[in-house]
Formats: structure tokens, sequence, C-alpha cells
């Protein structure tokens, strides 16, 4: 193990050791195993890399990740909520195998609303004319139950029934954490109750690396609003007047910096990003899981991000099975994976390479 501090697969960089989906978005079936602490899923469009982002989420959050991945595509309508089945399957299974040798099931449904909360959801502003009510079941490390009311509008609410606290901690960190006002200070928010000083150090530590005028980040007051400011020399620049590719790198380096013993799953991180902040962002990924044993599950279409985290890897001494590269093909509605350790990915690069550019 290297100066940097790796964590050993299996230990605390490593909740999730497999994943099978029935009927769930454009996934008839799948099944990957043998997941270990960094997981970069490639493939071509329609590959099925954002839907095992999202199953894993909806069964590491329940809740609250079935609210965020219905409307996370976007929303024109209550029978947006029915996409989330495969081809009006009807059904839709999430089995999660975890580290400690437990698992999670997690069964998605549409249901009939409930007569008894028409009222309820009524004076709520909910419409009960356009209403689709979505049934999720855990059982396993967590059992639960979850009817989820949702209308034309998006208005959503949800009755819980049979709650767990033991369950393992996931954040999906995709383009809508960087564009939607409000998710920059949640991040940054997160970074200081995470890591505290030291992260917030680290964090920009790393955007000095290209821009040395930067001294600090920190909310300022603007109006009657908290508005996250990148500060350097001479001026405080607020977050959303920063260029794109910055706005990105430093949304995923406060994410990554904030959590510990967590699952984050990462969707096209290198989005707007030039190589020296791909470089950066990285170096946080890598950082993540062996600094904080985080497990990281990516999708990306880039060579060069794959490269750059191949490189880092190595730069730390990660083991080879600390990282994995999963090439994913659908067929028929059924994922294949080809499945390269760190070692082997190199070997692969022309085989990646081609996915990635054609």
């Amino acid at each position: 193990m290297g100066s940097e501090g790796a964590v050993e697969p299996g230990v605390s960089g490593t909740a999730v050791s497999e994943v099978e989906v029935k009927g769930f978005r454009g996934i008839f079936e799948a099944r990957l195993a043998g997941l270990t602490g960094i997981n970069i899923f490639v493939g071509r469009n329609n590959s099925g890399k954002s839907s095992i982002l999202e199953a894993l989420y909806i069964s590491l959050n329940l809740d609250e990740g079935l609210k965020f991945v219905l409307r996370r595509r976007g929303w024109f309508g209550s029978d947006t909520a029915l996409l989330i089945f495969h081809m009006g399957h009807g059904r839709a299974r999430i089995e999660v195998g975890l580290a400690d040798g437990q698992r999670e099931v997690v069964d998605v449904e549409p249901s009939t609303p409930d007569a008894n909360v028409i009222r309820t959801l009524e004076g709520m502003g909910i419409d009960i004319r356009s209403l689709q009510c979505v049934k999720l079941s855990a059982s396993g490390k967590v059992n639960m139950t979850v009817e989820l009311y949702v209308d034309a509008d998006g208005r959503a609410m949800s009755i819980v029934r049979g709650q767990s606290p033991q369950r393992v901690g996931a954040t999906f960190i995709d383009w809508n954490s960087v564009l939607e006002y409000g998710r920059p200070e949640d991040a940054y928010a997160l970074m200081v109750r995470g890591g505290g000083r030291e992260a917030k150090v680290a964090v920009v530590g790393a955007l000095r690396r290209l821009y040395p005028e930067v001294k600090d980040i920190e909310p300022l007051k603007v109006g009657d609003r908290w508005v996250l400011h990148v500060v350097s020399g001479e001026a405080a620049l607020p977050y959303y007047a920063l260029g794109d590719g910055v706005r990105h790198a430093l949304t995923y380096l406060m994410y990554l910096s904030s959590s510990r013993g967590n699952v984050l799953l990462l969707e096209e991180p290198e989005l707007h990003m030039h190589p020296g902040l791909m470089g950066l962002v990285a170096s946080a990924i890598v950082g993540t899981y062996a600094k904080r044993g985080n497990q990281v599950f990516l999708s990306t279409h880039s060579i060069e991000l794959v490269d750059a985290l191949i490189a880092e890897a190595r730069r730390v001494e990660l083991h080879d099975a600390d990282l994995k590269v999963h090439r994913l093909v659908m067929r028929g509605g059924k994922l294949h994976s080809e499945e390269y350790s760190l070692n082997e990915a190199e070997e692969a690069r022309t085989k990646l390479e081609w996915d990635l550019r054609s």
C-alpha cells in the first residue's frame, strides 16, 4: 500500500460488492459483481451507465433516491414516473450485495392511489386528477415501504413505513448538482461539516494549482440569500459567474471532500473541463477513496478522464484490484460487462478508446 494512505479493498472503501437490476429504465436484466473501491463505467450512449448509477442510488437512499431519480432526467407530467420501468415491464427489482455480507432487495412498481390519503393530497395542493402512485418495498439490511404520490406538475408526497437507521449513505453528483441554484452552497456546507477546515484548505489548494490567484471560497450575503464566492487577491466572484468547467470542477471537489465511508455516484464528471481541471477532479476521486474510504461509481465518455484516473491510482500506489473499468454493452435489454482491473485497463485502452471515440 502506498504512502498516500490508501485503504484496503473491502474494508472501508467498498460498501457495495454487487448489483443486480431487472426491469429498470432501459435494462431488462443486468448483473455486475466484483465491485471494488473505484468503479468506472464506460460504453456507448444507451449502454446502461446512468441507469446503473440510478439503480444504486434508489437501493441505497430509498425514499429520497426514488424522488430524485423520477425527476432527474426531466419532467413532462405524472406519466414521467412510469419511465423508470423497462418498456411497460410494470415492475423493477434492484438487488444489492453489501460488503458486510448482507443484501438489500428493492422492488418498485406502479400502484393504485390509496383512497384514505386522497383528501390529504388535495389539502397539499396536489392535483389528484393527474395522480400517479409508485410503491417501493425494501427488505434486507433496511425493511421499509414507500408510497410516492406525484401529480402532473411534479408535486409529490410520500408515505414511509418501517424506517431503519442502518443505511449505507449515497450521494449522486451530476450536472444538476452544478446548475441548480443552491446546490453549490449545499456542497460547501457538506464540505465544512464533513471535513472541516482541512477539507476547505484542500479544495482551495487544488484550485490554486491551476489558478494561483484564488485565496478562498466562502458564502457571502447577496440581498437576502447566501451565495458561494471564489475570493481572489482583488475581488470575490460569485460561483454562478464562473466558467462552466470551473463550476463543475469546484462542485465535484467540494462533494468529494465532504463525506467519509460513503458511496459516491458521479455522472460524467468531465463535463466542460479541459485536461488540467480533469486532472484535479481525477486526483480528488482517487483521494476520496484512498484517504476518506468512500466507494466511487462513475460514468464517463472521456478516455482522458480514464487515463487521468489510472495515472493517479498509479501515483498513490493503489492495488490492482482497487480500481476497475466496466465496459458496458446493451444487447436486447440485457446488459453485458467486460471488466478490467487497474493493470488490465491500461492494456485494454485501445478497445476502450474505440467505444468512447466512435
